[in-house]
């Protein structure tokens, strides 16, 4: 993406529903960082896709945010 906006993702959202709508395919869970407004876009193109946060960017936020706090030797 040239740019993290809702807009742009809008966009994006908007021609891949064109695509998969064709074959009546509704995608039924999103997977996303917490990317404010990818999510915001999420609920306006596709409001009955439920969006989750991927297990991976939590576990690596969470080691980025709680390292600080752990000793070294644990």
């Amino acid at each position: 993406m040239e740019s993290e906006k809702t807009d742009n993702y809008h966009w994006a959202l908007g021609k891949l529903k064109e695509l998969i709508t064709k074959q009546d395919i509704f995608p039924r869970v999103i997977l996303t960082d917490r990317e404010f407004a990818l999510m915001n876009a999420i609920k306006d193109i596709f409001p009955y896709t439920t969006n989750m946060l991927c297990t991976w960017h939590i576990i690596k936020n969470v080691n980025a945010r709680c390292t600080v706090h752990i000793p070294k030797d644990m």
